[in-house]
Order: C-alpha cells, then structure tokens, then sequence
C-alpha cells in the first residue's frame, strides 16, 4: 500500500485574511493559497473563515509529522474520514498565543517546501478510495518510526461539537486524529504504519458501537489501549486494556484517563 497523504491547510478568523493575503503574496509561488472554506464545513470549519491551501503537493503524512509537533504559534488538527484517500491536516492559531501571522507563516512554510521525492498528484485530485475497500486493505507491513516522545492518539466521535471539545482539550499532550465512526476509525487503524498509542471513542456511535469498535480495533493494535466514554451506565471494562470514563467529565479527567492509559502503551511499543 502506498504511503498515507495529507493535504494540509491553514485556517483562522475572517478579520484575518488580509494579513494571510499578504503573506501569500509575498511568499514563493504556491505556499499560500486561497480556498473555499466549504468544503471543511464537515471538520468544523466556518464559511466565514480564511482558509488557505499550504503547498501545492501532497505530502507523507509521516515526514511532516516533526514539523507539526514543533509548532508554537499555531496547532494542528489531524482529520480522516474513509471516503478520503488522505488526512487533512488544519493548522490554526493556537488558543491564549498572541496573533503573530509573520511567525506562524514561518513555522508552517516547511510543510509546504518539504521536498518528499514524489511526483504525486495532489491528494485533492486523487479519486476517493471507496470506503469498503480501505477497510478491507491489507495493513502496511514496514513500520515507520515517530518523532521522539510523540504520543498519537485517534478521537472517534459523531457528534462534531463533543468532538470539537475533545479535541481541544487533548491537543495539547498528544497528537490527535479526529474521525467521526468506527468505520472511519477502522480505515484509519489500516493505513498507518507507526504506532497509535491509544483510541478514545464514544460507546453509543452508528453502524458500529464502541465496545465492537475497541476489540476489533485491538485485534489490528495489541500495542494500544483504549478508553470508551459515555453518558449511559457501563457496569465495567470489558478487557484489562480497556478502560470506561462516565460523562460528563472535567477536562482534567479526560487528560488523566488518558495519561493513565497511554505510559504502559508508550512503554509496549518501544520494547
């Protein structure tokens, strides 16, 4: 299987965009280009927002992965869904950080010079896998290695303002995927080939529910743990790698069950 893509945009507050416009015009050809906020309306992107293209080409989600990492002035968010043959990576200000648009063009701009050796066309331009196929793929077998101390972690959640919330609260310790289903989830689970140290997921999700989502995510992941979440009743964990936070929950617990989970997964994998 080829390598996973991702196509990686920047998108921040509308009262914004002149500045972002005149870095793009300032910047070499094609670093910064202007998009249709549209289309990411799905990944919780307003239609008011600026949103720009970064690079013209796709690039290996695994090479750009340091580069996200270091950010400081901005964050990046980490969407897939399987009828998309690439991960969208949204890059935006991060919270409580003063507006600095010069700063935060020069912490992204090598994601858009990185030179990956491919001549792929842009993942936007790729026909859209069909989702049964992908979940049916064979899983890479070359492991890739990531950065030191990067710890992933893949949020699967419908409702996309609980997601939303999720997200944020965990951004700031570990590298989140968001998908909205198990399926997506599952598809994902299939295209990676470095380490997902855990999986948070909500237990009440369609077409397939958390606890089906946690063993046959387990099955493709030994080196993972997992933490369900849910407002409903949950009489006890059904595996030892297998862990239940009630909702509501503060944002300190969350970040807790996590950290809980991830230390004995971090230490699996790196055996």
């Amino acid at each position: 299987m080829s390598p996973l893509l991702c196509r990686t945009i920047l998108v921040d507050h509308a009262s914004r965009r002149p500045l972002w416009d005149a870095q793009a015009a300032a910047a070499p050809h094609q670093i910064l280009t202007p998009l249709d906020a549209r289309p990411f309306a799905p990944w919780d992107v307003s239609a008011l927002a600026a949103v720009y293209q970064i690079g013209a080409r796709p690039r290996r989600l695994i090479e750009v992965l340091p580069a996200l990492a270091g950010l400081r002035h901005g964050k990046a968010r980490l969407c897939f869904s399987r009828d998309q043959d690439h991960v969208l990576v949204i890059i935006e200000k991060r919270e409580r950080t003063p507006a600095d648009v010069a700063a935060m063009c020069r912490e992204f701009e090598p994601l858009a010079t990185l030179d990956d050796g491919s001549d792929a066309e842009t993942p936007w331009q790729v026909p859209l896998v069909n989702g049964s196929m992908m979940t049916a793929a064979p899983r890479p077998h070359s492991s890739q290695d990531l950065p030191p101390g990067l710890r992933t972690l893949v949020l699967v959640e419908d409702d996309p303002m609980v997601r939303s919330v999720c997200q944020r609260i965990l951004q700031s310790r570990f590298l989140v995927f968001e998908v909205g289903g198990s399926l997506d989830a599952l598809a994902l689970a299939e295209r990676i080939a470095f380490p997902i140290h855990v999986l948070v997921s909500d237990i009440s999700l369609p077409r397939m529910d958390g606890v089906t989502l946690a063993h046959r995510w387990l099955e493709r992941r030994r080196e993972a743990r997992v933490l369900l979440l849910s407002g409903n009743p949950f009489a006890a964990p059904p595996s030892p790698n297998i862990a239940f936070l009630p909702k509501p929950f503060l944002a300190d617990e969350l970040v807790k069950a996590v950290t809980h989970l991830l230390e004995p997964a971090v230490a699996a994998v790196s055996r």
